[in-house]
């Protein structure tokens, strides 16, 4: 059975409580729940965290080496600016991490390039990236 680590960053447990007219009313543990339930329908092994601390992140990304198939992670905040967790990932994950972004009404132009595309900083340490899909990304994600 394949065993996947899914990751959520700053805030993501403040889900159902902050800003329900940008996340909804959706708890954290209701998250939780859709995704056991997905991950058991797949038949894939999977572990839930949560930490509002980049460092704890870091730590829970470098103890999948060798234990984990795959990470599927929110690294909300941390998405634009952590070294240190694109670093994590790079050296953890050469496939296999996967990236959430639940943009409300699409990005804002502070986080396109010139261009006009959505640029993060941690998609040189990830296989793909799942935009727009809410908390249904994990839950969509095959």
């Amino acid at each position: 059975m394949k065993k996947i680590l899914v990751l959520n960053g700053p805030n993501i447990n403040m889900l159902g409580i902050r800003e329900k007219n940008v996340y909804g009313t959706a708890t954290y543990e209701d998250l939780c729940e859709m995704i056991r339930a997905k991950a058991a329908e797949l038949k894939l092994e999977v572990e839930i965290r949560q930490s509002n601390s980049e460092g704890q992140l870091v730590d829970w990304i470098q103890e999948c080496y060798g234990r984990m198939d795959g990470i599927i992670m929110n690294p909300g905040a941390y998405t634009h600016y952590s070294v240190a967790v694109l670093d994590a990932l790079k050296a953890v994950c050469s496939r296999g991490s996967y990236q959430q972004y639940p943009p409300a009404g699409g990005f804002p132009p502070s986080l396109c390039d010139d261009s006009g595309l959505y640029r993060p900083d941690l998609r040189p340490g990830s296989e793909g990236i799942l935009v727009g899909t809410g908390i249904f990304c994990v839950i969509l994600f095959p």
